[in-house]
């Protein structure tokens, strides 16, 4: 029986690399949360820089779900844990 963190498999979209990251790209990732500014961009935004106006949105939406929404802190972090957990996400 597999273990719940055993390694998954190759992405079928691998992440954007930095070094291709364009103007287009770097419009869409100012349009998310100041929280967004961290060492290693994640690996599920890179994914989605691949379509820089849908990033953009997303960022958007995210950043505004992060700072601006009515569902406090700790509600939050339990419904991301939540879909985190319940989509194997690692």
């Amino acid at each position: 029986m597999a273990g719940i963190f055993e390694r998954a498999a190759p992405p079928r979209i691998p992440p954007l690399p930095e070094e291709l990251w364009d103007d287009e790209v770097r419009a869409a990732l100012a349009k998310g949360s100041s929280s967004l500014r961290v060492t290693k961009m994640p690996n599920a935004i890179s994914t989605v820089l691949h379509h820089p106006d849908l990033a953009g949105r997303f960022l958007n939406y995210n950043g505004i779900f992060v700072t601006d929404s009515s569902i406090d802190v700790r509600s939050r972090e339990l419904l991301i844990l939540t879909v985190a957990y319940k989509t194997r996400s690692a």
